[in-house]
């Protein structure tokens, strides 16, 4: 569903994020739980998640404000599969930020070292 999302989870879930606003929402299910995820803008902005796993909880507010295409979270085929790819999204944005910063200030010694 598109639209501006005023929805609330599903009965015995637990939400992390934010569910209003104008939002694309995907609802996810598998043998022992269900999920709905709420992306916006081609952003993670809230997960509704009956049935977290001991310790999933701790780290599921990580994962909100990944770019993840809304694409990739239908195609999973559990809840688990969709929020591993949110999170190897999420692992991916960062390594390339740290590459990015890392490279930068590499170059800049460089060429301090260069005028010196």
């Amino acid at each position: 569903m598109h639209g501006t999302c005023t929805c609330t989870p599903q009965e015995g879930a637990k939400l992390y994020g934010v569910t209003e606003g104008e939002c694309y929402t995907i609802d996810e299910r598998d043998a022992h739980r269900a999920a709905r995820f709420y992306i916006n803008s081609w952003s993670l902005v809230g997960i509704a998640l009956a049935g977290a796993y001991p310790g999933e909880e701790d780290s599921l507010h990580l994962l909100l404000q990944t770019p993840i295409d809304p694409e990739l979270v239908k195609s999973a085929s559990s809840v688990k599969e969709a929020i591993s790819a949110i999170a190897v999204n999420s692992g991916n944005i960062a390594a390339a930020k740290f590459t990015f910063i890392y490279q930068h200030q590499f170059s800049q010694q460089k060429r301090a070292e260069l005028q010196r």
